[in-house]
């Protein structure tokens, strides 16, 4: 097992909890490669479907194939899709996987669940009319989600079974840790205090980056500060009391108390 600093990282967390901007400010503090997900459009095996029209080739089946296809084949460099569960066959896979850190998000329920009604990526569902409709439909999983069943009683099944995957590893590999959003938010220097003995830093007093998470997404405006300001005092309060119940019967109580959201 190599010593800490760790100077390749690996961002690990559900869709919706703030992957692309933590990944940034690992970068922003610390002297570390960031191990992310190839893009498809520049993967060799992709270019033959540039015959393909860019709409078609970017939608439905087509598009869903190719990533769980990449997921595979790159896991060896990459550490794989970055929203998929933790598994023992992505450590043996990984070249050098001992000495990869692999930081793993996760987000209040009642936070992420908003998020993920707006931007359900990789859904199969026509879009939801409401939050409790959203989680009490059944999900289907993708094959580069990493989880072994293929329909799940609703997505909240899949913050769960991530999640889960994470602690089963952060147990048992030194390698591996766990941070809440929250903190993030809450407290960004306090979180970089305590990952600073894992890395090396690459400037004397931490900062945080500018914009927007997905610096893709054109016409978003929100930074760390606002997104900061808008978190509740109570998240559950943001949802009406029955997906509050659907949420918490989904994820079981013994998760929301391990991370204090409860």
């Amino acid at each position: 097992m190599a010593a800490p600093p760790y100077s390749r990282v690996k961002v690990f967390g559900e869709r919706g909890t703030g992957t692309n901007f933590f990944a940034r400010l690992i970068y922003a503090n610390f002297h570390a490669e960031m191990l992310v997900h190839v893009d498809p459009v520049q993967h060799p095996e992709v270019q033959p479907l540039r015959q393909v029209p860019f709409k078609e080739r970017h939608k439905g089946a087509v598009a869903e194939r190719i990533e769980d296809h990449l997921h595979r084949v790159t896991m060896h460099a990459t550490g794989g899709w970055k929203h998929a569960c933790l598994t023992d066959r992505l450590f043996e896979t990984l070249d050098a996987a001992d000495e990869v850190l692999a930081i793993c998000i996760v987000r209040h329920p009642a936070m992420w669940v908003q998020s993920f009604r707006r931007k359900p990526f990789a859904s199969f569902l026509v879009e939801p009319p409401d939050i409790e409709t959203l989680l009490t439909t059944p999900w289907v999983t993708r094959a580069r989600d990493e989880v072994p069943d293929l329909v799940l009683d609703g997505p909240a099944m899949l913050w769960r079974r991530k999640v889960e995957s994470y602690l089963d590893h952060a147990l048992r590999r030194p390698n591996v840790k766990i941070v809440r959003h929250e903190d993030v938010l809450l407290n960004v220097n306090g979180v970089l205090d305590l990952l600073a003995p894992l890395m090396t830093a690459r400037r004397e007093t931490w900062g945080v980056p500018k914009g927007y998470g997905r610096t893709w997404e054109e016409g978003q405006e929100r930074d760390f500060w606002q997104i900061r300001d808008a978190l509740p005092e109570d998240p559950w309060g943001e949802l009406s009391e029955e997906a509050a119940r659907i949420l918490r019967t989904q994820i079981g109580p013994e998760l929301l108390d391990r991370f204090q959201y409860t």
